[in-house]
């Protein structure tokens, strides 16, 4: 599954690097005769597409990493008991404690912060199952592919 994953997501960026090539393309089409609100509002139209097949290939990296965060999650609970319990032994420790202050908040907060797949190991998971995530995403592969050819178009008139 983690293969099939994979090569999705490669196909995703390459999809993604075309539609942002065509983009700056297209850009530089809009702006080369001037720049009027209508240039502006059909240029956050053509970004569009290559930002929503961005998120998707990082939402289909995070997918293919899901068993092994799943498979880790005991031995990642345990270190983060460990290093949650250093914390606190240090916190409670009576000797210059205002003084740690600082130091220790900034630990905790990356301690929060790693505890993230502890708390929804299920979160790569959640995108897929988001019925307008799936529709913006198929909708973007196409506009993409209209982008990439109305790019080539203008480059093939740019060469004329």
């Amino acid at each position: 599954m983690r293969v099939v994953v994979l090569a999705v997501a490669r196909t995703v960026r390459t999809l993604a690097f075309l539609a942002s090539g065509a983009a700056l393309v297209i850009a530089y089409a809009l702006y080369d005769d001037g720049v009027s609100g209508a240039d502006v509002f059909a240029m956050l139209l053509v970004i569009a597409p290559p930002v929503m097949l961005w998120i998707l290939w990082a939402a289909l990296r995070e997918l293919a990493e899901l068993p092994d965060r799943l498979r880790r999650l005991p031995e990642s609970a345990r270190e983060r008991q460990a290093d949650l319990e250093r914390l606190a032994a240090e916190f409670r420790a009576p000797a210059r404690r205002i003084a740690r202050l600082p130091g220790t908040l900034l630990r905790l907060r990356a301690l929060v912060v790693a505890a993230r797949d502890l708390l929804a190991p299920h979160a790569p998971l959640l995108p897929f199952f988001s019925v307008p995530f799936l529709t913006a995403s198929a909708l973007a592969a196409v506009a993409a592919l209209v982008e990439v050819g109305i790019a080539l178009v203008l480059l093939i008139a740019a060469a004329l």
